[in-house]
């Protein structure tokens, strides 16, 4: 017989690692990269909302769909201007391909959400 499924309010490193299956050394380099901060604990151990867990799914899911880390980026983060948006201009300086990447990258996002 089982209960109502208790909604968790932080997880583990561990438990992080278990369910999204990535590797603690990865997510302690997302962590760096993507817009996570996980909390921690008076012990300094590191916990993390369900709504870290999801980012990091999509990460991955993104990682695996081939995604650079700017991508990824902008999708998590898109007002965040930390990286330049050269890097999606050609050598000819066509804004016009920017405007499309914004474009399709707001349409990813609205399907993930």
């Amino acid at each position: 017989m089982s209960g109502p499924k208790i909604k968790r309010l932080y997880y583990s490193m561990n438990e992080v690692c278990e369910i999204s299956q990535v590797g603690a050394h990865t997510l302690r380099q997302w962590e760096n990269k993507y817009p996570l901060n996980p909390a921690k604990s008076q012990s300094g151990r590191k916990l993390y909302k369900p709504s870290d867990l999801e980012i990091i799914k999509k990460i991955k899911q993104l990682t695996r769909q081939g995604y650079s880390e700017t991508i990824i980026h902008h999708i998590l983060d898109p007002n965040d201007h930390s990286y330049p948006e050269e890097k999606f201009i050609s050598k000819k300086g066509d804004k016009s391909i920017l405007h499309e990447v914004r474009q399709e990258l707001m349409e990813i996002l609205e399907l993930l959400s």
